[in-house]
């Protein structure tokens, strides 16, 4: 149906079509989001750590602290603090995996 508004024709939309036309923007806004969250999903999964790694390296860091600690309890107490200083590192590195 057309009008005239200042000289010039304009469309009017009937309820109807108003509906049809907010459910498509709507289903269209659903689906760009689900995309979305799609894309961010999958580079997540990509973060994940590698659990077979980093519990390798959390056993070979519970060995170094273990014979740290026998070292120092013998004696070798600068051998001892060494070993655990290195632990230490090795279980920083533990966690950038």
């Amino acid at each position: 149906m057309a009008m005239y508004r200042g000289g010039k024709p304009s469309d009017l939309r009937t309820g109807e079509d108003l509906e049809q036309s907010l459910k498509n923007i709507r289903e269209q806004i659903e689906q760009d989001l689900y995309e979305v969250d799609q894309r961010q999903s999958l580079q997540n999964l990509k973060d994940i750590p590698n659990p077979k790694l980093h519990q390798t390296i959390s056993f070979v860091k519970s060995g170094i602290r273990l014979v740290s600690c026998f070292i120092g309890i013998i004696g070798f107490y600068e051998s001892g603090f060494f070993g655990l200083l290195l632990a230490e590192i090795v279980g920083i590195y533990e966690e950038l995996v």
